[in-house]
């Protein structure tokens, strides 16, 4: 029986080997709609950056860098399991990636309006903060000057660094395979019929890939 065990352990693992400090954050968009109820082993699934991937202040590959992720297993119609395949920038060179789904999210913008998500984002269930607390950014004057800076610089969206989980998206379930290469995500809703629109947001944590 395979084991699913959660992020903290999945960064160690892929920090360790690819010999690096830390796991790579990558900021995707999904380039088609993934159909649990049709999906089928084989099917590849496109992505593109929506942020630059810099690691240690140098740009490894730029916002709209096409990325492939494969579904390697489904079940019954409520579950799919996936496993990141590679990037390919615009050289045409392709890279090989290793890493989890960490986190999806409703398309951007699409909870900016939803009062309740302004007010329990930083303590939804599915969401987790490195310092473990419910942190807001309402809680000092600095954290909030801070957040909306970051906000100009960054595209919109409905994913932090730290997010992990569904968030935004009713009845969906991550987790992780880790027992065995490749890392596997795992894809479980309660939904009949449920589909992962276009343009929903993905966050990726990955080993640092080798460009």
């Amino acid at each position: 029986m395979r084991r699913i065990v959660a992020v903290p352990f999945m960064l160690l693992v892929l920090t360790v080997a690819a010999g690096a400090q830390n796991a790579v954050i990558a900021f995707c968009g999904l380039d088609q709609t993934v159909d649990f109820k049709t999906a089928k082993a084989g099917d590849k699934i496109a992505l593109h950056l929506t942020r630059d991937l810099v690691v240690n202040g140098k740009t490894l590959m730029p916002r709209g860098t096409k990325l492939s992720a494969t579904v390697v297993d489904v079940k019954d119609g409520n579950t799919v399991s996936i496993v990141l395949d590679k990037a390919t920038p615009k050289s045409g060179q392709e890279f090989p990636l290793m890493g989890i789904i960490a986190a999806v999210a409703t398309p951007p913008g699409d909870l900016a309006d939803d009062p309740f998500y302004g007010m329990n984002r930083s303590t939804e269930p599915t969401q987790h903060h490195a310092d473990g607390g419910d942190a807001s950014v309402a809680s000092s004057g600095a954290a909030v000057r801070t957040a909306i800076e970051k906000r100009q610089a960054d595209p919109k969206s409905n994913l932090q660094e730290d997010s992990s989980g569904a968030i935004g998206i009713d009845g969906l379930k991550l987790n992780w395979v880790l027992d065995k290469p490749p890392a596997t995500t795992v894809m479980t809703t309660k939904k009949k019929n449920f589909k992962l629109e276009r343009g929903t947001e993905i966050l990726l944590r990955m080993a640092p890939p080798k460009v």
